[in-house]
């Protein structure tokens, strides 16, 4: 009988989802579509009752020599935080990243989020004699045992797979891309995102995310979902100084205050626009403007939107938040002058087709600011929902 869907987070790390076991029916024909070897998917609990967590990871398949389908994989897992930060990572810096230095310091660290848990995994697959088949995955033992159900189809007009998460329990989901390139035969050294020519210059897709209610006892919170645009076109090679593999869209280059996700980029934002005061605003006394201040309004120059494209590989943290006009070069906002309330931090695998292009990315956010108040969850900048 088909076993409802469980999902455990234990101390080692978060259980890959469970369904039934697999059939003792005859094999059927190895799956045409899995000649697409290499997927990326995303797997993720959405509900407004905490904790919220999502996972994304790398999947490879193969079949042996006596027919078996194997399967590998390295998945990375983040769980909403309560009551802290979630912890961030460094990838580096880009300087001169402040159009007028006069207003404030010249640099900008860029931060990603460091997983809660990552994690390998083997074990072997059954499928169905389907056109488009459900794979069932069988865990091993030593990865933590468990099952898990995709169905396998390809994207309309392009060439790619695509897998969707077969009979998932109340506020799960699952989805991800696969195409006959290899790990090493497509990545973002091989496809930088800086030559990239896309018209509109932006991807555009969709972001479900679970924020906190700040206002409640008991930390719950709501799951919301929108479009959103990420100015992919835009991004440029940082100043000579900064960190290697980034990237970013500068602020007079032009995304004004506003341009958050589901939002549209960029108008041209080349002078301080004016900022309601508020627990989203710039801190009091960043303005270049005293009396702008004692009107209720702080001075911000823009949105600083910041990459890191992991070399020979398809790994891309993208931070965007307001650039207030500061001294300190951190933009700090007005619950912390350590932190960035009002940052958005996505954490993604770059999806490349059969031909090598990239074609998008999906991850999830996994924003570490504001003492636990940072959102989470799923977006997909391949398709939209």
């Amino acid at each position: 009988m088909k076993k409802r869907l469980v999902a455990i987070l234990a101390a080692a790390g978060v259980a890959l989802i469970a369904v039934a076991s697999p059939s003792s029916a005859a094999v059927a024909p190895y799956p045409k579509i899995l000649t697409k070897k290499y997927w990326t998917a995303v797997v993720a609990f959405m509900s407004d009752t905490p904790p919220v967590r999502w996972q994304m990871g790398n999947y490879t398949f193969t079949q042996d020599a006596n027919g078996k389908g194997k399967v590998s994989a390295w998945t990375q897992t983040w769980q909403a935080k309560k009551t802290v930060n979630a912890p961030r990572s460094y990838p580096g810096t880009i300087a001169k990243c402040n159009s007028k230095p006069a207003l404030g310091a010249a640099n900008c660290p860029v931060y990603g989020s460091k997983a809660d848990v990552t994690k390998s995994y083997s074990g072997t697959f059954t499928w169905t004699a389907d056109a488009n088949p459900v794979i069932t995955i069988t865990w091993d033992k030593a990865s933590g045992g468990g099952t898990q159900k995709w169905k396998l189809t390809t994207v309309p007009g392009k060439k790619l797979g695509k897998m969707v998460l077969q009979n998932p329990a109340a506020n799960w989901s699952g989805f991800g891309y696969g195409s006959t390139k290899a790990w090493s035969q497509a990545n973002l050294t091989k496809a930088p995102i800086t030559s990239l020519k896309i018209t509109p210059p932006y991807w555009e897709g969709t972001i479900r995310t679970w924020a906190p209610d700040t206002k409640a006892k008991n930390k719950l919170g709501k799951v919301g979902q929108s479009a959103i645009r990420m100015p992919i076109n835009l991004v440029v090679k940082p100043p000579a100084g900064s960190s290697a593999n980034l990237g970013w869209v500068p602020s007079t280059q032009g995304c004004k205050p506003g341009f958050y996700v589901g939002s549209n980029p960029c108008a041209v934002a080349t002078t301080p626009q004016n900022q309601k005061a508020g627990s989203s605003a710039c801190l009091a006394g960043t303005s270049d403007s005293s009396t702008e201040y004692r009107k209720g309004f702080t001075k911000v120059l823009g949105q600083n939107h910041l990459f890191w494209f992991q070399p020979n590989g398809r790994q891309i943290i993208y931070e965007n938040y307001k650039r207030c006009l500061v001294k300190d070069g951190m933009a700090p906002y007005a619950d912390s002058k350590t932190t960035h309330r009002g940052a958005h931090i996505l954490m993604m695998t770059a999806i490349f087709d059969d031909d090598g292009k990239l074609v998008g990315a999906i991850g999830g956010e996994a924003s570490s600011s504001g003492g636990g108040h940072g959102s989470y969850g799923w977006v997909n900048f391949v398709e939209k929902s």
